[in-house]
């Protein structure tokens, strides 16, 4: 079976430059035909980074790979200038955006009769139209949301509208059809405002299908809550696996209702907070800005976690099984570490203020 392009995640990515070979921080690069040449850290300045002229290291860089498994220079060089304009570049941003250009890519490579950097004259048979009308049909036959459709098409959009600002190619025609309107909406205060959008005859609209009596809430994807039966069938597959980290996880958001970025982003020093614990009712523990844990959209919220978790929660962290794993984390054992890691000691999910 033929592999397809795909999005892979690098541990870490620290970026060069070509460099002459009597520069002190040259570094001898042998190629696959023993050709050789040198590179430096690029030096840098800017809000990615930590201090001034410093060399630019990104952890758990999404890569796009074509299917014959080499990167796909354009779609990486995009992603790269995302986190150049990002102040705080969240990783979990540019990697759904990675994956949805890996997901462009995969059906280029399906349709070979595509050139993606070609524009004919006739509109239909230019790449943006031709994956446009790709991800209509795919919907409608079901296999996709709507709502992932259009994610999809816009990021291709914005990634073609880049290739064009950096002059990086020109096409013969127009990528689309583009037009503004106003949209009017309510701020956070309640005052009613305007804003001017750019849109395309490529954006997919969201047919209007809300169901309000399907028992689902719309947080981002459809999502309801887990019946006592489902529950117990999670409980049983947890405890057959007999894995302790992702045990505790599970039970973590299950009896609190948390969201996974917040669960994995409590660090040891969170369950030793609260010395005296309530005889009666859950704790009530601060999450959000200022504490170090994740929550969406950056919102300060107060998670109740029932007392018997919190303690059990103390148990795992004062356990060998996790101080191994600290200690083979970046920065050993220590309060700051986080609570949850692999058993090579890597964070399942990194905090916001760690990317």
């Amino acid at each position: 079976m033929t592999a397809l392009a795909r999005k892979t995640v690098m541990p870490s990515l620290s970026l060069t430059e070509l460099a002459e070979q009597n520069e002190a921080v040259a570094i001898q690069v042998q190629t696959a035909d023993n050709k050789h040449y040198f590179v430096k850290p690029k030096q840098m300045n800017t809000g990615v980074l930590a201090a001034e002229d410093t060399q630019p290291t990104y952890r758990l860089f999404p890569l796009v790979l074509s299917g014959d498994g080499s990167p796909w220079a354009e779609a990486n060089l995009y992603i790269l200038s995302l986190l150049d304009r990002l102040e705080k570049p969240g990783m979990a941003t540019v990697s759904s955006v990675a994956e949805d250009l890996a997901a462009y890519k995969r059906f280029l490579e399906e349709q070979p009769s595509i050139d993606w950097l070609r524009f004919p004259e006739l509109k239909l048979n230019r790449p943006t139209y031709r994956f446009n009308g790709h991800l209509k049909t795919v919907c409608r036959s079901g296999e996709m949301a709507w709502s992932t459709a259009k994610r999809r098409m816009a990021v291709v959009i914005r990634f073609y509208r880049w290739l064009a600002e950096e002059q990086i190619f020109k096409p013969e025609n127009p990528l689309w059809k583009e037009g503004e309107y106003l949209v009017h909406f309510k701020d956070n205060y309640g005052s009613h405002t305007s804003k001017k959008v750019t849109s395309t005859d490529l954006s997919i609209q969201i047919p209007e299908q809300d169901d309000p009596f399907n028992g689902y809430i719309d947080d981002g994807a459809k999502l309801r809550p887990l019946q006592v039966h489902e529950q117990r069938w999670l409980i049983d597959t947890l405890i057959s696996l007999g894995n302790t980290e992702l045990t505790l996880i599970h039970l973590f958001a299950l009896v609190t209702g948390a969201r996974i970025q917040t669960v994995l982003t409590f660090r040891v020093k969170d369950v030793f907070k609260i010395r005296s614990l309530p005889s009666q009712g859950p704790i009530r523990f601060p999450i959000g800005p200022g504490t170090g844990i994740d929550t969406k959209q950056d919102k300060r919220m107060v998670l109740h976690i029932p007392v018997w978790f919190y303690e059990m929660l103390q148990t795992y962290a004062t356990s060998e099984r996790a101080k191994k794993r600290r200690m083979r984390a970046t920065g050993g054992d220590n309060q700051e570490q986080y609570l949850f890691l692999t058993v090579r000691g890597i964070p399942f999910y990194l905090s916001k203020q760690d990317n």
